[in-house]
C-alpha cells in the first residue's frame, strides 16, 4: 500500500506521476545518466519535459527537449499493447528533428509480451536511430541507493514500483507446505462455506432477510441491512488472517446502544471482546469447536439480531 492507492491506476496517471518525479534533481539526474544518449555535461532541468504533446504524426508518453537535445520516451506498464504506429511513427518523426542529439527510450516491465514484435518493427525501419530499452527493475535498483532512502516521498514511489513490476516472493515454509499438501484444506474451507451458507438458510427461514457475498479472499457471508445497522456474518479474510478466528460477527451502526447491545449479546457465545479492525466495522470472532452445533449459533444469532431491531424500536419510542 502507498499514498498513491485509488489516484494512480493506469498508464496515464501512472506517466504523469513519473514525470512529476523529475523536479528531484538526483532522480532526474540518475534516470538521464540510464538512458546514455546524450552527453553528461548537457544540463536538463524539470521544465525541459513534458507528456503527451503531439508531434506531427505521434504522441510520446513524455519528451526530453532543449536546445540540442530531443529524446521520446515511450512508457508501458504491466502488458500494454503496441499501437500501429509504434516505434515506427516515433522514428519517422525524430529523422524529421534537426538536433545534434535525438533518441527513442522505450521503458517496460521485466519480460515485456511485446518487446520481440517492438525490436522487429525497430530492426525494419530503414534508417538508424539511437534508441534505449529501460526496465522498470533497472529504475527500481538506483531508487534503492542509500541517497535516496531519507525521503519519504522518493520512498513511496519506490513502494509503488515494487508492487506493480517486481513478482511478489511468498515464502514457502513447513506450515504452509504441510497445509497446502493435505485434502483436509479444501475440505475445511468447504466445510466452513457450507456452515456459514447453512446459518444464512436458517436465519432466512425464521424470516431474517439477508444479502450473500462470496469473494472468499475478502469475505463469504451475509449481511443484515436495517435502517439503524448493518451486521456481517461469516468469514472475513482479513480478520481470519489477524486473530486465526474464521468465522465472525460484524456491526456498524452510528448508535452506541447498538454497540452496547450487541457486545452484551454477542459475547454469550464471542471468543473475545469486540475490537474495530477498519474504520467503521465493530468486530467479534467466534471459535468453532469439536462438537460444533450450528442450531445453537443459529440460535445466538438470531437472538442477537432480534435484539438490535427491537432495542431501537424501544429507544425511538422514548425520543
Amino acid at each position: 500500500m502507498t499514498i498513491f492507492d485509488n489516484l494512480v491506476n493506469n498508464e496515464n496517471s501512472f506517466t504523469e506521476l513519473f514525470k512529476n518525479y523529475f523536479s528531484y534533481d538526483v532522480f532526474r539526474k540518475d534516470f538521464i545518466k540510464l538512458i546514455d544518449l546524450f552527453p553528461s555535461e548537457i544540463i536538463i532541468e524539470y521544465e525541459n519535459l513534458t507528456t503527451q504533446q503531439n508531434s506531427n504524426n505521434c504522441r510520446p508518453d513524455m519528451r526530453i527537449r532543449s536546445e540540442d537535445v530531443e529524446i521520446f520516451i515511450e512508457i508501458k506498464v504491466w502488458d500494454t499493447s503496441l499501437t500501429d504506429n509504434q516505434p515506427v511513427g516515433y522514428l519517422n518523426e525524430l529523422m524529421r528533428i534537426n538536433k545534434k542529439y535525438k533518441g527513442l527510450v522505450l521503458i517496460v516491465p521485466d519480460n515485456y509480451k511485446h518487446l520481440t514484435e517492438y525490436l522487429k518493427r525497430q530492426s525494419e525501419y530503414g534508417f538508424s536511430i539511437p534508441s534505449k530499452i529501460i526496465y522498470w527493475s533497472q529504475i527500481i535498483t538506483f531508487l534503492e541507493k542509500e541517497s535516496y532512502f531519507s525521503d519519504f516521498i522518493l520512498q513511496e514511489f519506490l513502494k509503488l514500483l515494487t508492487e506493480w513490476f517486481i513478482p511478489k516472493k511468498i515464502n514457502i515454509d513447513s506450515d504452509f507446505e504441510l497445509l497446502m499438501n493435505n485434502n483436509q484444506t479444501p475440505e475445511s474451507i468447504l466445510k466452513l462455506i457450507n456452515l456459514i451458507d447453512g446459518l444464512n438458510q436458517e436465519l432466512t427461514k425464521r424470516g431474517v432477510v439477508t444479502t450473500k457475498k462470496r469473494n472468499f479472499l475478502e469475505e463469504y457471508g451475509f449481511y443484515v441491512e436495517h435502517q439503524n445497522f448493518n451486521l456481517f456474518v461469516g468469514e472475513w479474510f482479513h480478520f481470519w488472517q489477524k486473530t486465526g478466528q474464521p468465522l465472525c460477527l460484524s456491526l456498524e451502526t452510528d448508535s452506541n446502544h447498538i454497540k452496547e447491545i450487541f457486545l452484551e449479546k454477542a459475547l454469550e457465545f464471542a471468543a473475545d471482546v469486540p475490537t474495530y479492525y477498519n474504520v467503521t466495522w465493530f468486530t467479534i470472532g467466534f471459535p468453532i469447536n469439536v462438537g460444533y452445533q450450528a442450531q445453537a449459533l443459529t440460535d445466538c444469532i438470531y437472538t442477537l439480531i432480534r435484539s438490535l431491531e427491537n432495542y431501537k424500536e424501544t429507544f425511538e419510542s422514548y425520543d
